[in-house]
């Protein structure tokens, strides 16, 4: 049964939270493409952390790490296809933007980035597992992964 845009947005608005804007609604079609195939792209918070108290990495190797990824004309990623034969992929093409945030609870040396990534139609893009893979290499030091927040997906525009 169809139901109107205004009526579904009061019910919505009613039970999301506060912190939480629904700003408009609208009708889409059942043969519409699916949300996925919408997305543009996918911001995240990562907090990358190396791999021991022991291990300190000063806060200006961090900005040359960034720097040098960000500078990059190819962020190569090893990885295995469906039938497990290994391959190479460029993935420089899905970086929109990488840099540091300052942020109140850097631990254990660790640093929290902000990460942009580009969305194919396919779906591809950049996991947290990739800067982690390029700033360790820039860094020469391993990183792990800390906490991690997808901040914001991005639709392509209607």
């Amino acid at each position: 049964a169809k139901v109107d845009p205004g009526e579904v947005q009061q019910r919505l608005a009613a039970v999301l939270p506060a912190e939480f804007a629904l700003l408009s609604v609208r009708s889409v079609p059942l043969s519409a493409p699916s949300l996925s195939q919408e997305l543009e792209a996918a911001e995240w918070w990562i907090e990358f952390l190396p791999p021991g108290p022991a291990v300190a990495v000063a806060p200006d190797r961090w900005h040359r790490a960034v720097r040098e990824v960000v500078a990059a004309e190819r962020l190569i990623w090893h990885d295995r296809d469906k039938k497990g034969r290994p391959r190479q992929r460029d993935c420089r093409p899905f970086l929109r933007g990488l840099g540091l945030l300052p942020h109140p609870e850097q631990i254990d040396g660790g640093r929290w980035l902000a990460l942009d990534a580009a969305i194919d139609p396919q779906g591809r893009s950049l996991r947290p597992e990739h800067p982690q893979s390029w700033l360790a290499e820039a860094l020469e030091v391993p990183l792990r992964i800390g906490r991690v927040q997808r901040r914001r997906l991005i639709l392509r525009p209607c």
